[in-house]
């Protein structure tokens, strides 16, 4: 149980870094658009 629920939340702080990603990706495309 201790074990999935580890695994559990490294999986959403990756998902949690790629979104964040995504969003500064999303942030400097639209300032260069601009």
């Amino acid at each position: 149980m201790c074990y999935e629920t580890r695994n559990y939340l490294v999986w959403f702080v990756k998902l949690l870094n790629y979104v964040n990603k995504v969003k500064i990706n999303i942030g400097c495309v639209l300032r260069h658009c601009d």
